[in-house]
């Protein structure tokens, strides 16, 4: 099965994005407890983006995430007083980049490497 323009197989954008979530995944882990901020999008930027039906649907899904400052203080300070804990259940589920991208390298699928 084709995937995009360029003729990639759709197994291999899987793999894509599975490795580069799951290297965004460990340095996340390898910081601090991130800090929140109010939500800066509004209505009009994702019609802008998607066209006025698809962005209009689109903020409607996205309205009950929405941030104020207080509510991101107040969630960032929760975070903080959890992060230990937060961190450590998510490294015991994840599997590390390093595993993931030895599993691509056995399976020989160099281009997804980089190599």
């Amino acid at each position: 099965m084709r995937g995009a323009a360029d003729g990639a197989l759709h197994g291999e954008q899987v793999g894509v994005a599975t490795l580069a979530m799951a290297r965004l995944q460990d340095a996340m882990l390898a910081e601090p407890a991130p800090t929140l901020h109010a939500t800066a999008i509004a209505a009009r930027d994702l019609q802008d983006h998607f066209g006025d039906d698809v962005g209009a649907s689109c903020w409607r899904a996205f309205t009950p995430k929405h941030l104020d400052a207080s509510r991101a203080a107040q969630l960032t300070e929760r975070v903080a007083t959890r992060w230990n804990d937060l961190r450590d259940r998510a490294a015991r589920a994840r599997v590390a980049s390093e595993r993931l991208a030895e599993v691509l390298r056995r399976a020989r699928i160099k281009q997804l490497l980089g190599r």
